[in-house]
């Protein structure tokens, strides 16, 4: 009976997902939610063999002040880059594309070659774009972050200080609390 018990603790100790998770929705969830909410869109793009995407996504993603922030002021979405899902948004029909240079999904595309740093207009893995509550873009970082950085972009598309000011002139005023 003793070895019946402990291989059911085991068996609830690795089968449950501990800890606080993001409340992931879908792209039609995020068009057919409630645009009164005002809040912002957090969508993490990523892909399955991105050892980054995966470190993030069991990582930081993963850390309970972000996975709170993230759920009380994001509408959080999560999409894998080269889905081969069509997405209609707003009666645009997005697909997936398979090129010579690499399969990617065309709305990943959209969200991610207006990084200012992408001086080659190519899909890198994962990025974080940031939708303002009508699902218009905001703009796309890297989302390879650090917790101190990740807060602070949270905080500053969260707030709407991207509104009112520069990234560097908030993150100099912002107060971190992220530990």
């Amino acid at each position: 009976m003793k070895k019946l018990t402990f291989i059911l603790f085991l068996y609830s100790m690795f089968s449950c997902n501990s800890g606080p998770q993001i409340d992931w929705m879908s792209w039609e969830e995020a068009e057919n939610r409630n645009i009164k909410t005002d809040k912002n869109g957090f969508v993490w793009i990523y892909t399955d063999w991105c050892e980054e995407s995966q470190a993030m996504m069991n990582g930081l993603l993963k850390h309970p002040q972000v996975v709170e922030y993230i759920n009380e002021n994001f509408y959080p979405i999560k999409f894998h880059g080269q889905s081969k899902e069509d997405i209609t948004i707003k009666g645009k029909t997005w697909k997936f594309v398979e090129a010579d240079q690499g399969n990617y999904h065309d709305l990943a595309r959209a969200l991610t070659v207006t990084d200012q740093f992408n001086m080659n207009q190519s899909i890198g893995y994962p990025k974080i774009a940031f939708l303002d509550p009508a699902l218009n873009l905001i703009v796309p970082i890297s989302g390879k972050q650090n917790l101190k950085d990740l807060e602070g972009l949270l905080a500053f598309v969260g707030t709407d200080s991207f509104r009112e000011m520069t990234i560097e002139e908030f993150m100099l005023k912002h107060e971190f609390v992220f530990e």
